[in-house]
């Protein structure tokens, strides 16, 4: 049972009336303002962190492959937030509302086991499967697979042409030979393990 339920139809707008599909400076001055400022803070938020576990050696994985424009990842986005978030109404449709404004993002359904919404943009065309609004994405859509290296059993979509791979695998996996793990064994380790 969803937290939150759908909006109606009537109060979720078209993509083709909607006021945050419309290009960036058709928007309100507010909030391209606010836009802009909260996309300078992420960006600097986003690089400190890197920065400070690369400087740690606590970077164990790298992303390997190319972006094959599949556009799954732009289809329907996951958005994972905190309890207060997810089950407080007022508090996830401030949120919601947030991201309809901003992101151009429309509510789709919640999930509760892993608290999480799921939306979909505005912006993605699905005839072309590209963003029409390309140089305006939210940090969320820019870091898609980059933000895998950080959870701790990391997931791509189906037919996703990246792959997020152990920076030392090639050396672990030669380990493992080494102490005489073989066969379905070694196979099941690799894949968990993301060695290669």
């Amino acid at each position: 049972m969803s937290p939150l339920p759908a909006p109606p139809p009537s109060a979720s707008p078209s993509p083709s009336t909607s006021s945050s599909s419309a290009p960036l400076a058709a928007q309100p001055s507010w909030v391209r303002f606010v836009r802009r400022r909260l996309a300078r803070a992420y960006v600097a938020d986003v690089e400190r962190r890197r920065a400070r576990l690369a400087a740690r050696g606590q970077v164990s994985r790298e992303l390997r492959g190319d972006c094959g424009r599949r556009a799954r990842c732009c289809e329907e986005r996951g958005i994972a937030v905190v309890g207060v978030v997810f089950f407080v109404p007022l508090v996830g449709r401030a949120f919601l509302w947030w991201r309809r404004v901003v992101n151009g993002f429309d509510f789709r359904h919640a999930e509760r086991e892993g608290r999480g919404f799921f939306c979909s943009r505005r912006h993605f065309d699905a005839a072309t499967r590209r963003c029409r609004d390309d140089g305006h994405r939210p940090g969320l859509c820019r870091d898609y697979p980059r933000l895998q290296l950080e959870v701790f059993e990391p997931e791509l979509f189906d037919g996703c042409d990246y792959r997020v791979v152990a920076k030392n695998g090639e050396a672990t996996l030669a380990e493992l030979r080494a102490r005489g793990v073989e066969g379905e064994a070694l196979v099941r380790l690799a894949r968990r393990l993301r060695l290669g």
